[in-house]
């Protein structure tokens, strides 16, 4: 089974896909996506993002992450009719599988005709280490307490 039909299943079990936003156009600047408090006024208060493998033609509250295809988005897309044949993407991350303890805030994995300050961003905020320094990088457990304690979420801008 995919991780799309997985998904799906699950948010149409959990009887939640009411509450999905769906954006009105594409390509959508972060400062054009609604508030927090926008979205819950209006019902429409969760996001669903699906790093590969979504299908907006059989469910389109499940975003794709990175290459935001837009057809068939939305009922607009009549409206927009050049971005039926390109990739648009909406979001910028910060670098996966992270060794590094002190989190460095890059810009990574980015394409799309949006200015980088244009896009949401997504932080990876999950430490790994690299086995035998042999680039084996697995998840670290052992440390996530510390990894997700409140202080290392502070920022801190010598870093």
């Amino acid at each position: 089974m995919s991780q799309f039909i997985l998904l799906l299943n699950v948010c149409l079990w959990q009887g939640i896909t009411h509450y999905a936003y769906v954006p009105p156009s594409l390509p959508v600047k972060s400062s054009d996506w609604p508030t927090l408090s926008e979205m819950i006024d209006s019902g429409k208060r969760l996001v669903v993002f699906l790093d590969y493998g979504a299908n907006t033609s059989e469910a389109n509250f499940i975003l794709p992450e990175f290459d935001m295809v837009c057809f068939p988005f939305s009922l607009h897309v009549s409206s927009y009719p050049e971005a039926l044949t390109r990739d648009i993407q909406q979001i910028w991350e910060t670098p996966f599988s992270i060794t590094d303890p002190r989190f460095p805030c890059k810009v990574d994995r980015i394409t799309g005709p949006l200015a980088t300050g244009d896009h949401m961003y997504m932080i990876n905020h999950s430490l790994n280490i690299n086995v035998f320094n042999a680039g084996i990088v697995v998840s670290d457990p052992k440390d996530a307490p510390t990894t997700n304690s409140v202080t290392s979420q502070v920022f801190d801008p010598t870093h």
